[in-house]
């Protein structure tokens, strides 16, 4: 009778921690069904206007955007009607990006291209083409502005260093004040492993974020690792944000690294706890959570989510030590300390769960981003590892650990245990790198509320879906050269739709790498807007429109034309 209450008190239990997980899982989805929010900065003009044809040369370009903008001397290229690049000065006046022309300049179509940094830290690009004089056909010249492949990949993984430093050190840090399974002055040696791999850990965090500062510079102005031995990626990069978000972080650690341990117990948990939150803020410092809405939603859910995942990485690592063979703590000792730390995971994990569901929805915002977006595929892959560590610490929770406080000498079941607790933190060390990944991905830039690839025809245009709205489009001539272009934008009831400005309407080439080259629109009528765009290589081309249809929205519909 006894063995079987305890069985049913185990199933109980284990119900209770994997039924939230289960759960929250399905409201993971149902949430990404609301509409999302928009973070990335939206040209609104330029001058001169794409396409204009002037009488006389301009003296500079100027790009005017919806938020202020971050400009570097190479965000704006400009190429001669025979393909050459102009030397120009550039400079960023708040929301405008300006680019001073040289004097003499000949007749001809000019090729602009522009690359600048959001609110959120990512790259926004485009281009335009105008005509001084006599238009001739713009040039599809040097306009490759992506950073390369490896200079990405190196960046990513100082990110993802960076994470594991913070959130494992902090973790180990309230695993020793409140889930270690000791009295004062217990298992010093035990302790002093505690402590030295949460100063490894800082280490590994100093590195990683003041390494992904020239990184991140050269990768926001299209460099490759060859950059970083530019002398103006590094002044860029220290007189950053990102600066600051690295400041934070390695200060916060140093002092709970100082503190943890100290004799006057309440004060240093109380410092340890400061320095703690000033290290986690830096996290959302940077990045999605600053532009996406409601902006007190969205930092709350991002510092809750790093904070239970910091208790939820570091009680792993530290558990893996606790029960180590080479650890002086008792089987007991180690299997009610395990106990422990798994009732609080419990918590973690639900609490990582909410926080991450509310970030999704409004960071990500619909089902179909989630295989559509580099974000939503990093998204899922971490769900993925979550659900793996979230099973084998129930297992653990709910199957070992009962065992090894019934049995403290049955050394099976405590191998048994540490092994577990090793692939806990095998697995957790990959979610963390995929976090590294997650929050370096523009999680809108390749979503598309219609699907991709559908062609606008040269009779009627098409119509696509545009969040809940609808949007038609039609192009004339569809040939090189300079294109006419014609949008209606109609709510679900089918009558005119006003977005708060103008549609953004952006064109890209990718087999000739070109673009994304922006053609800006005027309005002429209810929910009808007009514009003209250059384009100057036939082919296949694919359409990105962009429609602020309330503060936190911004609907995407991608499509494709074939220009002959």
């Amino acid at each position: 009778m006894l063995e079987h209450c305890s069985q049913r008190a185990r199933w109980t239990g284990f119900t209770w921690f994997t039924a939230p997980a289960g759960l929250l899982l399905a409201l993971f989805f149902l949430g990404l069904t609301a509409a999302p929010a928009s973070a990335h900065a939206t040209l609104l003009s330029t001058d001169p206007k794409n396409d204009a044809v002037l009488a006389k040369a301009p003296t500079a370009v100027t790009l005017t955007f919806d938020e202020a903008v971050v400009v570097w001397p190479t965000s704006i290229s400009i190429f001669d009607p025979a393909g050459e690049r102009l030397e120009v000065g550039v400079k960023g006046i708040d929301k405008r990006a300006v680019a001073t022309l040289p004097a003499n300049l000949g007749q001809g179509t000019y090729t602009v291209t522009w690359r600048v940094i959001s609110a959120d830290d990512h790259p926004v690009s485009g281009g335009f083409a105008f005509t001084i004089g006599k238009r001739t056909t713009p040039v599809a010249a040097d306009l490759d502005n992506e950073p390369t492949r490896s200079l990405n990949v190196v960046r990513l993984a100082a990110t993802a260093l960076g994470y594991l430093g913070v959130l494992g050190s902090i973790g180990l840090a309230v695993f020793e004040l409140f889930l270690l399974d000791a009295t004062a002055g217990a298992m010093a040696g035990l302790r002093r492993r505690l402590r030295w791999t949460g100063r490894g850990l800082i280490a590994l965090a100093a590195l990683g974020f003041f390494a992904s500062i020239p990184l991140t510079t050269a990768w926001q102005q299209a460099g490759s690792l060859a950059s970083l031995g530019d002398g103006a990626i590094w002044s860029d990069g220290f007189s950053s944000d990102l600066l600051t978000s690295a400041v934070l972080a390695v200060a916060g650690l140093l002092v709970v690294a100082l503190l943890v341990g100290r004799p006057y117990v309440v004060l240093a948990r109380v410092g340890v706890a400061v320095g703690a939150l000033v290290a986690l803020v830096s996290l959302p410092w940077t990045g999605h959570t600053r532009t996406y809405g409601p902006t007190w939603l969205v930092v709350a859910s991002d510092l809750i989510h790093v904070s239970a995942g910091a208790i939820w990485a570091g009680g792993i690592i530290g558990l893996a030590l606790t029960l180590a063979k080479s650890s002086e703590a008792s089987p007991r000792r180690a299997a009610s300390t395990a106990a422990r730390f798994s009732a609080v995971a419990a918590w973690a994990v639900l609490a990582v769960a909410i926080s991450g569901t509310v970030m999704a929805w409004r960071i990500l915002g619909s089902i179909p981003g989630l295989w559509e977006t580099s974000y939503g595929k990093a998204l899922l892959v971490k769900l993925g590892v979550a659900l793996v560590i979230v099973g084998i610490a129930a297992w653990n929770r709910y199957g070992l650990v009962p065992k090894v406080l019934r049995e403290p000498r049955d050394n099976d079941a405590r191998g048994l245990l540490r092994s577990a607790v090793r692939a806990e933190a095998a697995c957790f060390v990959v979610l963390l790198a995929v976090t590294g990944v997650l929050v370096t991905q523009p999680p809108r830039e390749e979503a598309a509320a219609s699907g991709p690839g559908e062609q606008v025809s040269r009779a009627r245009g098409i119509e696509a879906r545009l969040g809940t709205n609808l949007v038609r489009m039609r192009i004339s001539p569809i040939t090189t050269g300079s294109n006419y272009v014609q949008l209606y934008l109609r709510d679900a009831a089918g009558k005119a739709l006003e977005p708060l400005s103008a549609p953004s309407v952006r064109f890209t080439q990718a087999e000739e790498g070109i673009g994304p080259l922006s053609a800006p629109m005027t309005r002429v009528g209810p929910g009808q807007y007009e514009g003209r765009v250059a384009l100057p290589v036939s082919g296949d081309w694919a359409i990105q429109i962009t429609a602020r249809t309330s503060k936190y929205e911004s609907p995407s519909a991608e499509l494709a034309v074939h220009i002959y």
